[in-house]
């Protein structure tokens, strides 16, 4: 009998124990905003149940369940790394000064191509995590970030010859200076509560940080926003650190007279240089994936030297969209470059922000042109029309309206379109033989069903588990405890 009931205390303890350790997963786990969407519940594409393929437009895990590296995501050219002096996954600490990288690269001013290779511990370079002054919060840091050692090769073998669409979630460069991940625009998401300290406030996957950060400023009120989890002095944030924009922490964005020093190389191989193009003015040609055929100043760090070069296709970083890049050049216009992704689709979804709303074409990072062509990103001011095919009812352009808000159930709706457009073999997402042309893509409506409180469910589920156990398994014991 003694046995018996030692033994249903035993099992007690064990489900207590496993209790404790979901809860500790998820309470600890979705603190890392990252790439594949928060609380693991807004995979990239649509349908996938795990974390994305980095290869051709994946993201990182977004907690520790996914892992704290990559996310389980394959990232092209990339592999794994014993040449770092820190240890996969040991803290990078706050001031940048576990950084660690190595180049192993040559520069061609014909191309304007590098090739070889690039070894990091992924740690950010500089002091990262730090509110921008005039924030909430400002000066404060949040975030924190391990070291993963890994071996980046240039060209990145799925985009050495483009155009090409760029990953929509995770790297898509990495920089000269740090060895450190740059993004591409667009973000995961939040969850409802995530990012505002009020409970109120999401944001959609797929949409560039900026935008989002702009809806939980209209649903939350700005001083109730979490500014520690976007982004911080540098333009990087979460864990895999990593910028979405400015790299402003590795060049002078302010210094505008010569051209922009290299700051990092995308995964085609092209360098990614700072704004400015010289005399105090910014590109003005720049195409859809942020790029043009100009002079390049050569690059002298002490330790590599590259020329420069008179007449190479390059990248700019820019203060708008798409910051980074918005896919591997060159591209003629705006259509080229939304030709590359099948998610480019003109079906948008409305993004309610102080003073009016943006449609949206989420999961699409073309934004705009040297022709002139802007596209995803104006506002429409209040009270205006908007020619939007899409209808949601999962945000709300005034706080009440969400404090009023019982579901955990978010609803996108977007009405049937039907449309014809040519997809290059290298569309992101898509399966095409060559020479593709008149693809017919009908869409029927469609609702997107997310629950916006997976997090809190799957905890409160854990903490009925440790309970629950521990009532069910222990009374036997305490009966025969009672009766000696």
């Amino acid at each position: 009998g003694i046995n018996a009931e030692y033994g249903n205390n035993a099992i007690a303890m064990k489900m207590i124990l496993l209790g404790y350790f979901v809860t500790f997963l998820i309470v600890f786990g979705s603190q890392v905003d990252a790439q594949c969407g928060p609380d693991g519940n807004r995979p990239f594409p649509a349908g996938s149940t795990t974390c994305p393929n980095t290869g051709n437009g994946g993201g990182a895990g977004n907690n520790m369940m996914m892992g704290m590296g990559m996310g389980g995501g394959r990232v092209s050219g990339q592999s794994a790394s014993t040449d770092c002096p820190t240890s996969d996954g040991s803290m990078c600490a706050r001031d940048g000064s576990s950084s660690f990288h190595s180049r192993s690269l040559t520069y061609s001013s014909e191309t304007g191509k590098f090739s070889g290779s690039m070894t990091t511990n992924l740690c950010s370079n500089h002091a990262y995590g730090t509110v921008p002054a005039g924030l909430p919060g400002a000066g404060m840091s949040g975030g924190a970030h391990s070291a993963q050692c890994i071996k980046q090769e240039f060209p990145a073998p799925d985009f050495a010859n483009g155009p090409h669409g760029a990953p929509l979630r995770g790297r898509v460069a990495m920089s000269v200076v740090g060895g450190v991940s740059v993004y591409g625009p667009l973000e995961a998401g939040f969850v409802l509560g995530q990012a505002c300290s009020n409970g109120l406030g999401s944001c959609p996957p797929g949409v560039d940080v900026p935008v989002c950060e702009r809806k939980l400023v209209d649903e939350c009120g700005v001083d109730n926003v979490r500014y520690r989890m976007l982004l911080d002095t540098c333009g990087g944030h979460a864990a895999p650190y990593h910028y979405h924009k400015d790299l402003a922490c590795d060049y002078n964005k302010n210094e505008s007279g010569p051209h922009s020093p290299l700051v990092a190389i995308a995964f085609d191989g092209h360098g990614l240089y700072g704004r400015w193009e010289g005399n105090g003015q910014e590109p003005a040609d720049l195409d859809a994936c942020g790029g043009h055929t100009g002079p390049v100043p050569a690059f002298d760090d002490g330790t590599d030297r590259f020329a420069a070069a008179n007449n190479v296709y390059h990248y700019h970083l820019q203060d708008v969209a798409p910051y980074t890049l918005g896919c591997y050049g060159p591209v003629d216009d705006l259509n080229a470059c939304k030709a590359l992704y099948d998610t480019c689709d003109g079906l948008t979804v409305d993004i309610n922000v102080v003073g009016g709303h943006i449609p949206y074409d989420d999961e699409c990072t073309c934004y705009r042109d040297q022709h002139g062509k802007t596209y995803s990103q104006a506002m429409v001011s209040n009270g205006e029309h908007s020619d939007a095919a899409t209808t949601t009812t999962s945000s709300s352009s005034s706080s009440s309206s969400l404090n009023n808000t019982s579901s955990s159930i978010r609803t996108k709706q977007k009405a049937p379109r039907s449309k014809s457009k040519a997809k290059p073999a290298t569309a992101v997402g898509a399966n095409l033989p060559k020479n593709t042309i008149n693809t017919v893509k009908l869409r029927p409506k469609k609702n997107k069903v997310r629950p916006l409180a997976l997090g809190n469910v799957a905890l409160g589920v854990a903490f009925f588990i440790a309970v629950f156990g521990a009532l069910f398994f222990s009374l036997p014991l305490l009966h025969a405890v009672a009766e000696s």
